[in-house]
């Protein structure tokens, strides 16, 4: 327990020194954020264009990343997910089309309009991307 503790306050003296020397966006991003993710942890912020800011956050134990606009707004919201985690039916549609062996790992994306999986799979030769929505249709295959 009690290293534990001290890996703890490592922990956030760590993220502590991240948070005073990474350059962060403007105050309107952070209070969105903020509002959107009251509970999220250890916030890491990198600007990708002009246009958007990413911040990686951990919330529940678990990592995120969104996107936020120069004004604001939120864009998506990205996290791993376990694939024995998913819906059943999404697991044995899965399965029957597609070899659990070449499955990477899988995405849960929140977006503005809709919410997909993308399924990262390597088939040994040709990586490649699938994007599920949630009523399990295929909407997209991806060639990396």
């Amino acid at each position: 327990m009690f290293i534990r503790g001290i890996k703890f306050v490592l922990a956030l003296a760590l993220f502590a020194i991240i948070g005073w020397i990474q350059i962060k966006p403007a105050k309107v991003i952070i209070k969105v954020f903020k509002t959107k993710y009251p509970r999220a942890k250890f916030a890491v912020w990198q600007q990708l264009d002009n246009y958007t800011w990413k911040v990686s956050f951990v919330l529940r134990r678990q990592d995120y990343i969104a996107l936020f606009d120069v004004n604001g707004n939120w864009l998506e919201t990205k996290t791993y997910v376990a694939f024995v985690s998913l819906a059943t039916n999404t697991k044995e549609l899965f399965q029957t089309k597609y070899k659990l062996e070449e499955l990477q790992k899988v995405l849960f994306i929140k977006k503005i309009d809709k919410t997909v999986y993308k399924f990262q799979m390597d088939s040994g030769k040709n990586p490649y991307k699938l994007l599920f929505d949630t009523s399990n249709n295929v909407i997209k295959n991806i060639a990396s």
